[in-house]
């Protein structure tokens, strides 16, 4: 029998599985402070070695320190300030719908993607500033970063109306970086698979999804069933298309686009093809055709029209139901549903309104704020139950801190 390349003496190999089984103790809910301890070791190594490499790459040193330098020196001395102004509203508006969009990628560990978070609000808020305004004149680009404001409506004279095609052009450009943030996401796993099938490694999520879409094939589940079937389509279809089948792939909501990275590097697909085809697709095609499908969800009147064709659809009741459910319920599921959306939009937009004219007041000491909040019965109970998050909250608070959570412990 041959010996195993991979096996050393046997004081390494006893090393090694002590090692392994150290490391997987190390994770918050067993040793939080060693965790905490030496997951910020390695963040501040990271940051520290990505620090150096910026700051020797070329790009660097060509281009941004110049800019940089060419910033600080109109800054300071306080040169066309309105046009520094729109400057770093731009870069303001760019890194922070790009970042998102790449965090996006990762799905907060979850799945979940920041455009349900950010992406689709914004949108919301364009549509009702809209209607508020009656025309498009007004700037979308402060819903950012910590901004509670509003759209302000500007001058009326010579702006667009509030038409369907008006919005688009709206919200097109931060649908288009957003969706840019996403394909640069994409770019880490195939990067990972493309240098282990360059070197001749073995890739163990490579692997890992072989070994699943096999196992699935043979399974009796239906769901791992049409899983695996869909995987093996996947490979087959990057491998006989190349280009064309990352664009199909990346244009639509695809819960399993994330392995498309992975097969795409390990086919050593060239970067530019890959890249082109997932840019393409996210950033000019889906974000794009999102944007437009919620214009037509927020928006009021299209809205309503929409809503109507849905409930000529599907007019009927499920009477076999209206013994479960209460009268108020016992009606079409269209109607529902029509119902439901106008409720929460509404809700939505009285929120913003809210938080707006909170953000334009002047800041109030903590004693005034706590007694106009409690200083009654029916003040502290409206207090408590604003302050109640609803369940979605809860859910999204919860799936943000199991990300946080499985991040530090993986690092």
């Amino acid at each position: 029998m041959a010996p195993n390349k991979n096996s050393g003496p046997p004081e390494v190999t006893k090393m090694k599985a002590s090692t392994v089984a150290e490391r997987k103790r190390l994770v918050l809910h067993k040793r939080p402070l060693a965790t905490l301890y030496h997951f910020t070791a390695a963040a501040v190594k990271s940051v520290a070695s990505c620090c150096r490499e910026f700051l020797k790459h070329p790009t660097f040193i060509v281009v941004i320190a110049p800019m940089l330098t060419c910033y600080a020196v109109v800054k300071y001395n306080n040169s066309y300030p309105k046009e520094v102004h729109e400057l770093e509203e731009w870069v303001s508006y760019l890194v922070w719908w790009l970042g998102l969009g790449i965090l996006s990628s990762i799905g907060l560990g979850t799945g979940m993607h920041s455009g349900l978070l950010f992406l689709f609000p914004h949108i919301l808020k364009v549509c009702l500033a809209a209607e508020k305004c009656g025309h498009m004149n007004f700037d979308s680009r402060s819903d950012m970063w910590y901004s509670s404001r509003g759209f302000t409506c500007l001058e009326a004279d010579g702006a667009e109306p509030p038409e369907y095609w008006n919005i688009v052009k709206k919200v097109m450009v931060t649908c288009v970086v957003w969706g840019s943030g996403t394909a640069i996401g994409e770019i880490p796993p195939y990067a990972i698979s493309f240098q282990a099938a360059k070197a001749g490694k073995a890739n163990s999520e490579m692997e890992e999804l072989i070994e699943e879409t096999d196992s699935g094939r043979e399974s009796v589940g239906l769901i791992a069933y049409v899983t695996a079937r869909t995987k093996a389509w996947m490979f087959s279809l990057i491998q006989g298309w190349g280009f064309w089948a990352v664009l199909l792939l990346s244009s639509w909501p695809n819960a399993m686009f994330d392995l498309c990275g992975i097969c795409c590097g390990h086919f050593m697909m060239p970067f530019w093809e890959f890249f082109g085809g997932v840019f393409i697709g996210k950033a000019f095609i889906k974000a794009l055709l999102q944007g437009c499908l919620l214009i037509t969800i927020f928006s009021r009147d299209h809205r309503e029209d929409a809503l109507k064709v849905v409930e000529q659809l599907f007019p009927g009741r499920l009477r076999f139901l209206d013994q479960y459910l209460p009268s108020d319920l016992q009606k079409p599921p269209a109607e529902l549903l029509h119902h439901v959306i106008n409720q929460k939009i509404a809700h939505f937009q009285e929120g913003l309104y809210l938080r707006a004219a909170a953000a334009s007041q002047a800041p109030r000491p903590f004693a005034e704020r706590w007694a106009a909040s409690f200083g009654s019965i029916e003040k502290a109970q409206q207090t408590v139950r604003d302050m109640t998050p609803s369940l979605w909250g809860a859910w999204m608070m919860f799936l943000i801190g199991a990300f946080l959570v499985s991040c530090i412990n993986q690092i």
